[in-house]
C-alpha cells in the first residue's frame, strides 16, 4: 500500500516538473517567437500612398485629380491545400485577364499572409473578383492618378509613376501634392506660378486693342484694365483715335468693339 502511495506520488510529482519545465520554456526560451506569431496573426501593416493633390488651372477646372480604385490582394495562408491553391489561381486569373502560374506562384507562399494580385483595377475587374467570393481573396481601395482633359497639357503634367511623379508638375511638385490633399493651387507661391505655366503652354495668345483719345475718360479706364487683369500670353495695344473703343482677339477671333470699361470686363472674364 505504502509503495502504490509512493510511486502514484512520484507520478505525480514528475508529471508536475514537466509542466514547470514545459512553462518556463513557453515564457523563457520561445517568448519572442510566439509574441511574433501573434503579432502576425492579429496585426498586419499596410504602406498606403497618400491622396495626391489635385492640379488645376487658373480657372479652377481639374487637370489632374486622384481618385480611389480597387486593388487584389491575397492570404496565401488561408488556402491550406495544393488543390485549394490550384483552384483559387486559376479562377481569379480568369477573372483578371492574368497568367494562372504567376497567380499560382503568388498564392504558394503559406508563411505570408499579404501579397498583392493586381493593383488599381477597373471597376468591371473588380465586380468580377467580387462575385467569386473566394476565401482569402481580398479587395482594398488605392488612389490613382487620372487626366480628365486626357491628353491636354500633357508634357507640362507629366505623369505619375508607382510611387512618385516621374515627368513635368507632377515630378515638380511632387513633395507637396503627396503631403496635401487638395488643390495645388492652394499651395505656396512657387507651386501657383507653376500651375500658371499651363496657361501658357496651352492658351493662345490674347491681343487686347484700345482705342481713344489721350487723357482720362473711357480709353484710359479700359487701357488700365486690359494691364491689370491677368490672362495668360496677352498682349495690350493702346492707339489714339477720336472715340473710345476696345476690341479682345483670342487666337483668330476677335470680339465686337465695347466702349467702356464695364463692358471689357465682361469680354475678359470670358
Amino acid at each position: 500500500m505504502r509503495l502504490r502511495a509512493f510511486l502514484l506520488g512520484a507520478a505525480l510529482l514528475a508529471l508536475f516538473g514537466v509542466v514547470l519545465l514545459r512553462a518556463a520554456k513557453v515564457q523563457l526560451l520561445d517568448r519572442s517567437r510566439l509574441a511574433r506569431l501573434q503579432r502576425d496573426q492579429t496585426r498586419r501593416e499596410l504602406e498606403w500612398a497618400p491622396r495626391r493633390g489635385m492640379i488645376v488651372d487658373r480657372r479652377g477646372e481639374p487637370l489632374a485629380v486622384t481618385q480611389d480604385v480597387d486593388s487584389v490582394f491575397a492570404d496565401p495562408s488561408a488556402f491550406e491545400t495544393p488543390r485549394a491553391r490550384q483552384m483559387a489561381a486559376a479562377r481569379i486569373a480568369g477573372a483578371l485577364r492574368l497568367d494562372r502560374a504567376r497567380v499560382l506562384e503568388k498564392l504558394s507562399q503559406p508563411d505570408r499572409r499579404f501579397v498583392w494580385i493586381k493593383r488599381r483595377i477597373d471597376e468591371a475587374s473588380a465586380q468580377r473578383v467580387r462575385g467569386l467570393a473566394i476565401d482569402g481573396i481580398e479587395l482594398a481601395k488605392e488612389p490613382k492618378r487620372f487626366y480628365p482633359q486626357r491628353d491636354l497639357a500633357g508634357h507640362v503634367l507629366g505623369f505619375v509613376g508607382e510611387e512618385s511623379g516621374q515627368e513635368g508638375l507632377e515630378r515638380e511638385l511632387d513633395q507637396h501634392l503627396r503631403a496635401f490633399a487638395g488643390s495645388a493651387r492652394e499651395l505656396s507661391l512657387h507651386g501657383s506660378t507653376l500651375l500658371r505655366a499651363i496657361d501658357w503652354a496651352v492658351q493662345p495668345v490674347s491681343r487686347i486693342e484700345v482705342a481713344g483719345p489721350r487723357g482720362d475718360g473711357p480709353a484710359c479706364d479700359m487701357h488700365l484694365l486690359a494691364l491689370q487683369t491677368y490672362r495668360p500670353r496677352k498682349i495690350v495695344v493702346r492707339k489714339v483715335a477720336e472715340r473710345p473703343a476696345a476690341t479682345v482677339c483670342v487666337g483668330t477671333s476677335c470680339s465686337l468693339p465695347v466702349s467702356t470699361a464695364e463692358q471689357l470686363a465682361g469680354l475678359l472674364e470670358g
